[in-house]
């Protein structure tokens, strides 16, 4: 961690600009995870308006201030010696939650997060191959859907098979080539929970990057021997 936070302050002129591309809301829970003060929330709450019509409208003033907090909590926490941030109680992660989003976050709602998050009480482990039931799946597709379905598949011991038209995986990132072609969602967002990137060039990454990302999970998750290449499904009946 100290190593990467290191590489963050070298330019701080590029942390900086890339903390004004980033949505401030996701900024404050970064920074309110860091630094451990919760005040950041209760002074940006009545400016984040949520979920459905989300939007931030804070004055530059505060943006500011939280771009200037974040940092110089990433300068001290990559000097010699910094502890590392400790985990945010339930009821802090709860709240800030809540702020991020705009409205109050249900009880329900906290395992779910913990999990999504590696924060959950059980380590965290990646998927590993169970032993096959006699259950068989038709995987239509070897795109970032189709992929996913065949590791979770491969995790609960459920026999499948992929078929994919073309002679990779990647779905539309091996189809699509034209000029700029690159994901319109947060990198962080459109990967795998159980294979998260923290390498990404970009903050919206291009075709061949986002490409690389699946050809990897294809072979680290060991599920391309389950999938039948230039194979194109033209018709599928239901059997009541």
């Amino acid at each position: 961690m100290k190593e990467e936070l290191q590489y963050l302050i070298a330019d701080e002129a590029r942390l900086r600009e890339a903390l004004a591309q980033a949505d401030v809301a996701t900024l404050l829970m970064v920074l309110v995870h860091l630094s451990g003060n919760e005040a950041w929330l209760d002074e940006m709450r009545p400016w984040i308006k949520g979920p459905w019509d989300y939007s931030v409208s804070a004055p530059p003033q505060l943006v500011a201030a939280v771009h200037d907090r974040l940092v110089e909590v990433i300068r001290s926490l990559a000097a010699d010696g910094a502890a590392r941030p400790e985990q945010p109680s339930h009821e802090l992660l709860q709240k800030m939650m809540s702020v991020c989003v705009g409205e109050a976050v249900a009880d329900e709602y906290l395992p779910l997060a913990l999990d999504e998050m590696g924060l959950s009480d059980e380590t965290r482990r990646p998927p590993t191959a169970a032993p096959e039931t006699k259950l068989k799946v038709a995987v239509i597709g070897a795109g970032m859907s189709g992929l996913c379905t065949a590791i979770k598949l491969r995790e609960a011991g459920i026999g499948f098979v992929v078929f994919e038209k073309n002679d990779t995986v990647g779905g539309t990132w091996y189809e699509n080539r034209y000029p700029g072609c690159g994901v319109d969602t947060p990198n962080h967002f459109y990967s795998y929970s159980f294979e998260p990137s923290h390498h990404w060039s970009e903050f919206y990454s291009k075709r061949d990057e986002l490409h690389a990302y699946f050809e990897r999970c294809a072979d680290k998750y060991d599920v391309r021997r389950h999938i039948r290449f230039k194979a194109e499904v033209e018709e599928a009946r239901y059997d009541e």
